[in-house]
């Protein structure tokens, strides 16, 4: 843990920021000292769950559904492909969680009820691409000083959605 001191133009009171590293350099939590009572996450007792490791989506054909996540929408190649096990899972950039694809039960139906969002650097280029690519995508929407958003849909009806920075306010 590294402790950097910082002092505030209005009163010119002493503050503590801290920053927390993991051992593996991957994560960072910045921390105001008088707004969290001096204690950094580690000095806190551990939150009873701690973040998203996995994401799954039900598929009906694992080999499609493989084929549409690494290449269609570039997931790359899976980092578990356990399809006897019904089970391929994808990383997607360093910090993210995981999606899964798991075998649909008999009677499955797409999900549109529970929408996974994923990060992209512009959803007007992306969503452009997709439809380039055959995959089905409704038009982005901006929404001023908050998020730009587009849905789109794997080959077998799963709701998805792509979301950028927003449009100037």
């Amino acid at each position: 843990m590294y402790s950097v001191k910082i002092r505030k133009s209005e009163d010119n009171q002493q503050n503590d920021l801290k920053v927390v590293v993991d051992s593996d350099g991957s994560r960072s939590s910045y921390k105001d000292s008088q707004q969290n009572s001096g204690l950094d996450e580690r000095e806190r007792k551990m939150a009873l769950l701690q973040g998203i490791n996995v994401v799954s989506i039900s598929v009906p054909d694992l080999d499609k559904g493989r084929d549409f996540y690494s290449k269609v929408l570039e997931f790359g190649e899976p980092i578990f492909d356990l399809p006897d096990a019904g089970w391929i899972e994808f990383k997607l950039g360093t910090n993210a969680g995981h999606i899964s694809l798991t075998k649909a039960e008999d009677g499955w139906q797409p999900s549109s009820g529970i929408t996974i969002v994923i990060d992209t650097e512009d959803c007007y280029a992306t969503c452009k691409a997709l439809r380039e690519r055959g995959v089905k995508c409704d038009d982005p929407i901006g929404i001023p000083n908050m998020v730009t958003y587009f849905n789109f849909y794997d080959p077998f009806g799963n709701r998805l959605q792509g979301c950028s920075a927003p449009p100037a306010g």
